[in-house]
């Protein structure tokens, strides 16, 4: 179990730097391998697949891609790879929403025993990962206070999303569990 969790974390931070920086200069080679490895491993390979993986993913995408495009939409956020839109949030965001999906049942599972330390985490963290992926060139904040009040804000209600869906995931796979073993 301890193997899953170290293997994640690595290719989750890698995917993280591999599409900022491959963003930055159009070179997303690595980023995709990267990618591929983390869902062959974790939704084939690994001893801890989890249903909540793919429940996360569903939610998680097309949720951060609406989020991620409202900064576009409001000009708050400008980034460098376009593709495939210039008024949407560009495709390598919607990996980091799926490699962050991956990241929860496993690297990151530590949050849901500590919701109040989960929050912080969200509003503090997502914050600081765009201002690096403007540091490292693959963005523009626009607007600079604005928009990081406003992404501490979105993350902190996306980490309560988050944490809302997996206690109502939980209580949803502990019946049927009791309900085996009194069987």
């Amino acid at each position: 179990m301890k193997l899953n969790k170290i293997i994640n974390f690595i290719l989750f931070q890698s995917i993280w730097l591999a599409c900022v920086i491959g963003a930055a200069n159009n070179n997303m080679i690595s980023a995709w391998i990267l990618f591929a490895t983390l869902v062959y491993w974790q939704l084939f390979c690994s001893k801890n697949r989890n249903s909540k993986d793919l429940y996360f993913v569903a939610t998680l995408l097309p949720m951060g891609m609406v989020i991620d495009s409202l900064w576009v939409y409001f000009k708050l956020i400008e980034y460098k790879e376009l593709w495939p839109s210039s008024s949407l949030a560009p495709y390598w965001i919607g990996v980091l929403w799926v490699t962050f999906a991956l990241s929860l049942n496993h690297s990151m599972k530590w949050l849901f025993d500590h919701p109040k330390i989960a929050l912080i985490f969200g509003a503090l963290g997502g914050p600081l990962s765009y201002l690096a992926a403007q540091r490292l060139g693959a963005i523009i904040i626009d607007r600079l206070y604005l928009t990081l009040m406003l992404l501490s804000l979105a993350w902190l209600l996306t980490m309560g999303i988050i944490l809302y869906l997996n206690k109502k995931l939980d209580n949803k796979e502990t019946p049927s569990l009791e309900k085996a073993n009194h069987a």
